[in-house]
């Protein structure tokens, strides 16, 4: 986990235009699966994430380039995560995807992955979709089906622990940092280390779970090797009962919008100047942007 405000250094901006595709309601068995404290639950899940990054110039040629991640999301009949494309955009067009394929043994979730990837060869007029396999990982769990501990690739481990009530209450990562969640009203209202300290304010608003700790995606950034862990955490560790208004660190308030859509679920999240992000669910129409024109697929 890294300080959310060194994290997120994004700019609010509206979503650009893109394809959209119709999705159908899909098995939506899954709910409160586990307990885990007073939590709404909605039988609908979600099933795409729109992540705006804002526009930044690239570092080699002072090109002013708009970045946007997707993240795809399918399930298993159990309600579990089973799939996940991670998708990012450069100026409205893919340019790299890591899929994620989560398959379960026991108390193990193994995660197999595939990456494409728009490449320019020697030739830079040359352009050629690649495939290849990358290193995944995995991920242990207890009897309720949470993550305990987790390694992806040789880059990233973590481990979790949890109260009597499922809430998450110990993050540990790489070199042994620990950040400690406290709870107030199955609300998280504190996270803090020796390097972070961030407060959470909340209103009255209900917050339905939905298949997905968003607060988890907020808090840790949507990085390939940290996507898996938002939908494997099905015992809503990060969720909190209401929605969050605020978020207070090193003396700075940052206001937390959270828009519903029609049916009382979360449709787009945005911390003010910071981050902004727009969720659909099965039984929507989900975004989908092609990849642009190449001349070959290479397989690796």
């Amino acid at each position: 986990m890294k300080k959310l405000f060194a994290l997120l250094p994004l700019l609010a901006m509206m979503f650009v235009s893109c394809e959209l595709q119709s999705e159908g309601s899909g098995d939506q068995t899954g709910g409160d699966q586990t307990g885990g404290g007073d939590v709404t639950t909605v039988e609908k899940r979600v099933r795409c994430i729109v992540i705006n990054e804002g526009i930044y110039d690239w570092e080699f040629n002072n090109d002013s380039m708009e970045l946007q991640a997707v993240v795809y999301f399918t399930y298993d009949d159990q309600g579990r995560i089973a799939l996940l494309n991670n998708v990012l955009l450069v100026n409205n067009e893919p340019m790299r995807s890591f899929e994620q394929k989560i398959s379960y043994a026991g108390n193990r979730a193994i995660i197999d992955v595939t990456k494409l990837a728009i490449v320019n060869y020697t030739n830079p007029d040359r352009v050629v979709l690649e495939k290849s396999r990358c290193e995944g990982g995995e991920a242990q769990l207890n009897g309720d089906g949470a993550v305990v501990s987790y390694r992806y690739a040789d880059d990233y481990t973590c481990g979790f622990e949890y109260d009597a009530n499922k809430k998450l209450v110990t993050y540990t990562g790489g070199g042994g940092m620990s950040i400690r969640s406290e709870w107030d009203n199955d609300n998280l209202v504190r996270l803090s280390s020796h390097e972070v300290d961030i407060n959470f304010i909340y209103g009255e608003v209900l917050n339905p779970w939905c298949g997905i700790d968003w607060m988890f995606l907020l808090l840790n950034g949507y990085e390939p090797y940290f996507m898996p862990l938002y939908l494997l955490n099905i015992n809503h560790g990060y969720h909190s009962k209401h929605l969050p208004t605020q978020l207070v660190q090193d003396g700075l308030t940052e206001t937390i919008v959270a828009t519903l859509n029609e049916e009382g679920l979360v449709k787009e999240v945005n911390v003010i100047d910071y981050f902004k992000f727009e969720l659909f669910y099965e039984g929507e129409l989900i975004p989908n942007w092609p990849w642009p024109a190449y001349d070959e697929k290479v397989e690796l």
